[in-house]
């Protein structure tokens, strides 16, 4: 099931930071104009984003520019399940196995 790959990622930031701040987090990236951009990008392209999409997605909302990195992994995972939603149960561009190495690649994209 789909939902296990978000659930897994959610349940361990809320475990470590607390339930207020992963809801402050979905809030901001969910009411995103930025977030609203990807999504309206990837629906027209038919195409699955990158993590270094989802990570400029994150760091284009300006309350989340100087967050941790757990707080920018957390808010790509959202992301990407906002584009599942919209976009991937569509056009199945991704399956579950490709969504979790999705999520296994963010690291990448952390170089500091």
């Amino acid at each position: 099931m789909f939902k296990d790959v978000f659930e897994k990622v959610y349940d361990e930031f809320k475990r470590d930071y607390g339930i207020v701040k992963f809801d402050k987090i979905y809030k901001k990236i969910t009411n995103s104009k930025h977030t609203k951009s990807l999504i309206s990008q990837t629906l027209t392209l038919e195409i699955a984003p990158y993590p270094k999409d989802l990570r400029q997605c994150v760091l284009s909302n300006l309350s989340l520019a100087f967050s941790n990195k757990a707080t920018e992994k957390v808010a790509m995972t959202i992301i990407l399940e906002i584009w599942h939603v919209n976009v991937n149960m569509k056009f199945y561009l991704l399956d579950k196995s490709d969504l979790q190495d999705l999520i296994g690649r963010f690291d990448d994209v952390f170089t500091y």
